[in-house]
């Protein structure tokens, strides 16, 4: 049963009059209260017709933007239709999403895109920053609401969404422990200076530090080109037990390992067509995903709290849980 006007009142600590004259937009009530009324009903889903009217009337329109390092990368399909769904919840709160996608990780392009958002009059952004001090110098002068997505940067922020990246490296590198012959592994990752991908490789490092191990890193700039490249190289030159994809580029890193004279077992992450595919097919051993889908939707639903009602989350790292997905049994006759 939803909560009635009465209620917000005495949660207010107004009369049941001054709630009626917010929902009503009839005017005599404070700025302060009005906000403190609406935010209660937002809360509990309190529904009733004056109440959305109320939104409308006392709420301007707001513009988010979002910048994605997402061209090329299949991983963001998931994370834009979180976005969109999002917005769909808030279609009648006044919110307005416009997307700028970009493809690798130059700071300057990244600042490009910013300033075309800002040009629009944006009221806030939500963005996957690229680590670099040209980034970090101009967020830290931006004079709208931040929100990180999928990365993270040591910025004035709302909060950061997106996985815990240290220990979704831990997952892999205690599956790379299960495989005891792995003794040459190949990390290929998007870019270092993406903080999530360079979390995951500290992470996985850890698992396996003490180990007698050899650990060769890669860069493919999220690019399936790239990728096929590098790791073509790599395996025409040295011996590979198991390769390690932490970010984008993965279909066509795998390309280069079927078309090589070499079989190393393969863990990746993150769920695309290609990777499931290649899950299911037991090509990969296993991947970890770091639910695209709800990232995307938490980013754009906090920000809309805070845009309408000023409220921030508890915490500033909101992490979605990583999870392994898997059909081998290799884990497990490794494990006996």
């Amino acid at each position: 049963m939803s909560i009635t006007m009465k209620e917000i009142a005495v949660l207010a600590g107004v009369s049941q009059g001054t709630v009626d004259r917010v929902f009503h937009d009839r005017g005599g009530v404070s700025k302060k209260t009005k906000e403190k009324i609406l935010r209660i009903a937002k809360e509990n889903n309190y529904q009733h017709n004056i109440y959305a009217r109320a939104l409308v009337n006392s709420n301007k329109k707001y513009k988010i933007g979002i910048v994605l390092n997402s061209i090329g990368n299949d991983f963001f399909i998931n994370v834009i239709k979180g976005i969109k769904e999002a917005a769909l919840k808030h279609q009648n709160d006044g919110i307005e999403i416009i997307i700028e996608e970009m493809k690798g990780y130059n700071p300057l392009s990244q600042i490009k895109l910013i300033d075309k958002l800002l040009d629009k009059t944006i009221d806030s952004l939500i963005l996957t920053p690229i680590n670099d001090p040209l980034i970090i110098d101009y967020l830290d002068k931006l004079e709208v609401p931040l929100i990180t997505l999928n990365s993270d940067i040591d910025v004035r922020k709302i909060a950061f969404i997106g996985c815990d990246y240290y220990q979704n490296g831990q997952m892999a590198g205690d599956l790379a422990l299960l495989l005891k012959d792995a003794k040459n592994i190949l990390i290929v990752t998007g870019n270092v200076k993406q903080d999530g991908h360079k979390s995951r490789i500290e992470g996985f490092k850890e698992r396996l530090e003490g180990k007698d191990i050899e650990i060769d890193i890669l860069e493919n700039q999220d690019d399936n080109l790239e990728s096929y490249k590098i790791v073509k190289n790599h395996l025409e030159k040295n011996k590979v037990d198991l390769v390690y994809f932490n970010a984008g580029g993965i279909k066509g890193g795998i390309k280069a390992i079927k078309e090589s004279n070499q079989n190393p077992e393969i863990i990746t992450v993150d769920e695309t067509v290609e990777v499931i595919n290649a899950v299911k097919d037991k090509t990969v051993l296993a991947t970890i995903s770091q639910q695209p889908f709800k990232q995307g939707f938490k980013s754009v639903d906090t920000m809309v709290k805070y845009l309408l009602f000023h409220i921030k989350p508890n915490n500033r790292e909101l992490y979605i849980e990583n999870s392994i997905k898997s059909y081998s049994s290799k884990f497990e006759e490794e494990a006996e």
